[in-house]
């Protein structure tokens, strides 16, 4: 009975509620479930006064409210940018909930993201406030304040010195009122400003409204696994959309989450067998993480489903995966083995687009990356001018849907050509089948135009990572003398293999179609595959950093 209230009436009651927003979204949860926790924090937040590991809606409400007049206090303005630069942890989405309900527009950003870059990014959003931790701040975050027009920096406890203007949250958090009211909310008002994974150059500010995360939460209400029932876990980034939608599920659906600031693989898969886990929320680079780590030495026999968000994981993993855990047991033996769901899509989205269920039997992957849902966007493959392309053939990727972002922060401009009648542009390529599912071959920018005509990278990614020596494989393209692009491929070799570049090139190329055929592998190490906020592989700069040494290699082959 538990079960059916979290399920389902609890879920129907938001779904329902026209007036939720999202300043008003931990209010309302708090009101609907006085006691019980919805978090169970990994690592405590000790100046945030929230209990050390088991945090109720009514918790997560009284910090909001806190946090909330402690920015109203130092000046905060209606609709004015808090940007959140700290140490990952699920606080991101606790202060985000605070800004927004004081009337800010919050700006998570990607603690990954470089010192060069945040102080343009503070400047491109307007950041009138950094709430920051004094770790992140002293790492090298104090050169960027001296230059910023930032007019104070919220710390999470005291540092040892600033000079900047400042105020903290652990000194100040007891003597603030624990009662305030949510601003007014438009469909239409900002919320949040997110950033790019920056795979195509500096990273972009997404707006988002507060009609379209509402609108994303409704639908995640509907078809989310967490329960009472269901243990989940979450790793973040902390500062991602889908990370928070997520928790924002979490909190109104009454079904707690486990919320694990820190990724490393040997201490999601202890956790995963402590607390007997049975629904993983990451990111691909943290399945890629897990993968090499490996699987087999933890009991991982509680999952019952492996939840992906943002691109499409590879088949290998998704193999690897799903021989762990069982969706459904009779009499405790396991029926059906566990599942992996993928959900393709882009901070742009709101939501995301395209769903992909594996199961143990699966045999079609092949990028395909799955299909439209009923309660989500419209998906599309169109030819430049927003046409439709018929089953089969190869075209652009076009979304639409009220989840879509509202543009881009101080940046209209990057709207044109990519926005038609209201589709967007994902700046993906690739086709549908006659049967509905959709296949993604390559980013726009990374197709390759041989003389014989455009190759795609992912699935020659796909077919060398079938190889067992290779860990991580990124093909991208090398400019010939002509003016066409030849193929080339960086390969991290698996842990504990031995690989030999020459030889897997010849047998990669056994598999490949003339025009596709690799021009030479390089091995590299992990750590020189360059990537980005979200862990995404940069192939500009694989393509920047290695063309040179590709190159170099024509060039004594012609010689000899």
């Amino acid at each position: 009975m538990d079960w059916v209230r979290t399920r389902l009436f609890n879920r129907l009651r938001f779904a329902l509620d026209s007036k939720v927003t999202l300043a008003n979204v931990a209010d309302k949860a708090a009101a609907a479930h006085v006691s019980g926790a919805v978090f169970y924090l990994h690592e405590p937040l000790p100046y945030s006064g929230l209990p050390e590991q088991s945090v109720s809606a009514r918790d997560v409400l009284g910090f909001v409210n806190r946090v909330g007049n402690l920015l109203l206090a130092a000046g905060l303005k209606r609709f004015d940018r808090v940007a959140l630069y700290k140490t990952h942890s699920p606080d991101y989405f606790f202060l985000g909930l605070a800004i927004v309900k004081a009337g800010g527009i919050a700006v998570p950003i990607n603690p990954r993201m470089a010192h060069r870059d945040l102080g343009n990014y503070l400047a491109h959003t307007g950041a009138r406030f950094v709430i920051t931790d004094p770790e992140t701040f002293t790492a090298g975050v104090q050169e960027v304040a001296a230059r910023s027009s930032v007019e104070k920096w919220i710390f999470t406890t005291a540092p040892a010195v600033t000079t900047v203007p400042s105020l903290v949250l652990q000194r100040e958090l007891p003597g603030a009122s624990d009662q305030l009211e949510p601003v007014e909310l438009a469909s239409d008002s900002d919320v949040m400003i997110v950033h790019t994974s920056g795979t195509t150059g500096f990273p972009k500010g997404v707006l988002i409204g507060n009609g379209g995360i509402m609108s994303a939460l409704r639908a995640n209400l509907a078809i989310q696994p967490f329960s009472r029932k269901n243990k989940a876990l979450f790793v973040g980034p902390y500062n991602h959309y889908a990370t928070y939608l997520g928790m924002m599920t979490s909190m109104v659906g009454a079904a707690p989450v486990w919320a694990l600031s820190k990724a490393e693989p040997e201490t999601v898969l202890k956790l995963i067998e402590r607390e007997k886990i049975s629904v993983y929320v990451g990111f691909p680079d943290t399945y890629l993480a897990m993968y090499h780590h490996g699987l087999d030495k933890y009991d991982l026999s509680s999952m019952r489903a492996w939840m992906s968000a943002a691109d499409a994981s590879h088949e290998v993993h998704v193999r690897a995966f799903v021989q762990h855990g069982a969706l459904y047991r009779v009499f405790g033996r396991p029926v059906t083995r566990s599942v992996f769901v993928d959900a393709w899509g882009t901070s742009e989205l709101g939501f995301f687009g395209l769903t992909r269920i594996a199961f143990a039997g699966t045999q079609r992957y092949g990028r395909c990356i799955g299909r439209q849902s009923p309660i989500g966007h419209k998906v599309k493959i169109a030819d430049e001018r927003g046409r439709p392309m018929k089953p089969g053939e190869v075209g652009r990727f076009m979304v639409k849907g009220p989840m879509l972002f509202k543009g881009y922060w101080n940046a209209h401009d990057r709207l044109h050509g990519v926005m038609i009648d209201g589709w967007w542009w994902t700046g993906d390529v690739g086709y549908r089948d006659s049967s509905g599912r959709f296949y993604q071959l390559d980013r726009a920018v990374d197709v390759m135009e041989t003389r014989q005509g455009p190759v795609y990278t992912l699935p020659i990614e796909e077919l060398l990572l079938k190889f067992p020596e290779v860990g991580e494989a990124v093909v991208f393209g090398v400019p010939d003398a002509d003016g066409s692009t030849v193929p080339a491929a960086v390969v991290y070799p698996k842990p504990g293999a031995t690989a030999d570049a020459d030889a897997l090139l010849q047998r990669i190329n056994q598999q490949l179609e003339p025009k596709a055929a690799l021009r030479r592998i390089l091995l590299v190490n992990v750590d020189q595959i360059p990537r980005g906020l979200t862990g995404k592989v940069l192939k500009r700069q694989v393509r920047e950093r290695y063309v040179d040494l590709v190159k170099a290699e024509r060039s004594q082959a012609a010689v000899a």
